[in-house]
């Protein structure tokens, strides 16, 4: 019902939270979405016509190589029309500091660092530049699945003019 509510409404495009691919990740950061439910709201919103855009973090506390590339695994099978690769960042106030201090995993506590780009908390098995490489091959993953999809060379930038129907064609089709 809010799916056609939105499609009523002309809405272009939805930004869906997802976090992880990874069950045990989603869950531990307080987005108890099932698969299941996350496949079926983003095929709600594609049959729709309705952009899907899907936000993911890496580095998240209890984040392993395997989850990692679940996330990555996960962003490409739900064929988004965008998504972005955050590096797990515990700003001052939340409950990722905390959890990050008492586990001992923060590793600079400058606060210019905290960007969502640069990783300054590691987990339990992996450091901070492993992270950051972790986020890199998830944007290259992503956006090489994008390109192919789309038909775009390795180099082309894909890019979504929400006015020109041959675009939003294309992603019809992909």
């Amino acid at each position: 019902e809010l799916m056609d509510a939105a499609a009523a409404a002309h809405v272009r495009e939805i930004f869906f939270g997802i976090e992880s691919g990874n069950e045990t990740m989603r869950t531990s950061s307080q987005k108890d979405l099932a698969r299941e439910d996350v496949v079926r709201t983003i095929g709600l919103a594609r049959q729709r016509g309705i952009l899907t855009l899907g936000s993911f973090v890496i580095g998240l506390p209890g984040e392993t190589l395997q989850s990692a590339r679940d996330t990555m695994n996960f962003a490409v099978e739900l064929k988004l029309d965008d998504a972005g690769f955050a590096v797990a960042t515990p700003f001052p106030g939340t409950q990722l500091r905390r959890q990050a201090i008492d586990k001992g995993l923060l590793e600079s506590d400058r606060y210019e660092d905290l960007n969502m780009t640069k990783s300054v908390m590691r987990t339990e098995t992996l450091c901070c530049k492993q992270i950051k490489e972790l986020q890199s091959q998830a944007i290259d993953m992503f956006n090489g699945d994008l390109r192919k999809r789309l038909g775009l060379g390795a180099h082309d930038i894909p890019y979504l003019d929400l006015e020109e129907r041959s675009c939003r064609e294309a992603l019809a089709m992909a």
